[in-house]
């Protein structure tokens, strides 16, 4: 719950995407229960796949999820028919929530369009006399990937450059063209 709340303060898209693994999640145990009922003794879910962005140590299973493990679980120790029915409503409620959230479109996302603003604000009256840089930061990369391919367009439009660098597997990204390699030093 709250990774889902860190998700959603970051941006709906970040939300968005985490929701739509959690219903992938749910839908694969759904379908391993389903399609092995009786003939499991236990089921293996592995977390690696998921790829929740976790950026908070203090999360519950964190060492299983970051160290790509997979958790057993006995199923005789398990009500799997209340299982499966707690799973039913779990993927009812996020498929609701992705309905409404998929109508926040970045035209109707107030949050990007504040910050729209405030850059070309800054663009248009610079505060250190043609210093028209601005830095953003995101504690997710799901929110910086959609910053900056909802942001990069407004700022070509007035003549300027952006760059993207998250960390993990995400490449770094820039609209200066060809022939600009971001390398670690």
């Amino acid at each position: 719950t709250v990774n889902l709340l860190k998700r959603l303060e970051s941006s709906v898209e970040a939300f968005r995407i985490t929701l739509d693994k959690i219903e992938d999640a749910v839908n694969q145990t759904l379908t391993r229960l389903e399609m092995h009922a009786g003939a499991l003794s236990n089921l293996d879910i592995d977390l690696d796949d998921m790829d929740l962005d976790l950026d908070d140590a203090d999360d519950a299973n964190v060492e299983a999820i970051s160290l790509g493990a997979k958790i057993k679980v006995d199923l005789a120790d398990v009500d799997i028919d209340s299982w499966k029915r707690d799973l039913w409503n779990d993927r009812e409620t996020l498929r609701e929530l992705l309905d409404e959230m998929r109508k926040i479109t970045p035209e109707h996302d107030l949050k990007l369009q504040e910050l729209k603003r405030i850059v070309l604000g800054k663009v248009a009256q610079p505060i250190n006399p043609g210093n028209k840089k601005s830095l953003i930061f995101s504690a997710f990369a799901d929110t910086a990937n959609y910053v900056y391919r909802e942001l990069s367009p407004v700022l070509e439009q007035s003549g300027l450059t952006s760059a993207i660098v998250t960390g993990g597997s995400h490449s770094a990204k820039t609209t200066l063209g060809t022939g600009y390699d971001f390398q670690q030093v």
